[in-house]
């Protein structure tokens, strides 16, 4: 039987390792980690950082979102069953992303679509790379 003092060492070893491995860019989604959740609710603050939307604004965004997490949830669902074409697939998602946007863009001001397009610009590409944030 492990000693308290051996378990205990372990446990530390362990989360250390963890956090470690979290610091340094381990863990799912490549040190961002969560679930797809909380991947579109960091993707969302991105975009519309320094945008106040009103009450309208927000519930269109809300809409059209969900519409976009739907569709991305059926084909997920349905290349599970069959494998499917990756290329095909991380395409389709480029077309709804691009399409979301262009719809979001179209509820904003003259004045928050020029903040949203500096936003997006400066958003990683899929899969965790691409720009980093413009230098504040």
């Amino acid at each position: 039987m492990m000693s308290l003092r051996k378990f205990a060492a372990v446990a530390v070893l362990t989360l250390a390792v963890s956090v470690t491995a979290e610091a340094q860019g381990g863990g799912m989604g490549g040190g961002r980690g969560g679930n797809m959740a909380e991947m579109q609710q960091r993707q969302r603050e991105m975009m519309f950082a320094g945008i106040t939307l009103d009450e309208a604004q927000t519930k269109k965004v809300d809409s059209i979102q969900a519409a976009t997490r739907t569709k991305q949830q059926e084909m997920m669902q349905a290349a599970r069953g069959g494998g499917g074409d990756r290329q095909a697939m991380m395409a389709q998602v480029q077309e709804m992303r691009t399409a979301e946007r262009a719809a979001i863009r179209e509820l904003l001001t003259k004045e928050q679509q020029e903040l949203f397009d500096k936003n997006v610009a400066n958003m990683p590409a899929m899969g965790g790379r691409g720009r980093p944030p413009a230098p504040r």
